[in-house]
């Protein structure tokens, strides 16, 4: 008798322990997925604004370029020059829109 009241005690204790463990690993499964998306979203955002700084030096590079050659200060018709803007201003409110999510 005294036996099955110890083993009964005993599994309960045990079921008991292992549901606070189980409480415990679910928790941090949890903080892990959490800092999995937030890790990534940085990754993905410093990769924009690289890319994004690219993009400008690329346009400064362009217009001094422009200007050394042809002395163009004006870019108003400058169809390459409007496609680097828009991309560089896409890039921007895509950027915007990531941080303020």
């Amino acid at each position: 008798m005294n036996l099955d009241k110890l083993l009964d005690q005993i599994s309960k204790l045990d079921l008991e322990s292992n549901k606070k463990i189980s409480k415990y690993l679910d928790k941090f499964k949890n903080a892990g997925k959490v800092v999995k998306e937030k890790s990534i979203k940085e990754l993905e955002l410093k990769k924009l604004k690289v890319e994004f700084a690219k993009k400008k030096f690329n346009l400064g590079a362009y217009i001094s370029t422009k200007y050394l050659a042809d002395k163009i200060l004006d870019f108003s018709y400058d169809e390459e020059f409007k496609l680097m803007m828009e991309e560089i201003v896409s890039l921007k409110k895509y950027i915007d829109s990531i941080e303020s999510s």
